[in-house]
């Protein structure tokens, strides 16, 4: 993976899952391939399931510009 793409990635992954898991549908239908059912259901599944874990107080969230703030001193 080149350099920018790794920093593209650590920057969707600083995302919140929403947007995350739209983010990846888009990436996903740019392939050229319609989404399935199945692949509509599983997206819904894993947001749920990382939504009801945050809500838990399993699953930690951190601020957008603290990320941010770590890529780009680890990339810059």
């Amino acid at each position: 993976m080149s350099t920018e793409s790794s920093r593209i990635l650590g920057e969707a992954l600083a995302l919140p899952t929403n947007e995350r898991a739209e983010l990846a549908e888009r990436i996903l239908d740019s392939l050229g391939d319609e989404p399935t059912q199945e692949r509509l259901a599983s997206w819904a599944t894993e947001t749920e399931s990382r939504l009801d874990a945050i809500e838990r107080g399993e699953l930690r969230t951190r601020p957008a510009e603290e990320v941010f703030s770590r890529l780009r001193q680890r990339y810059s």
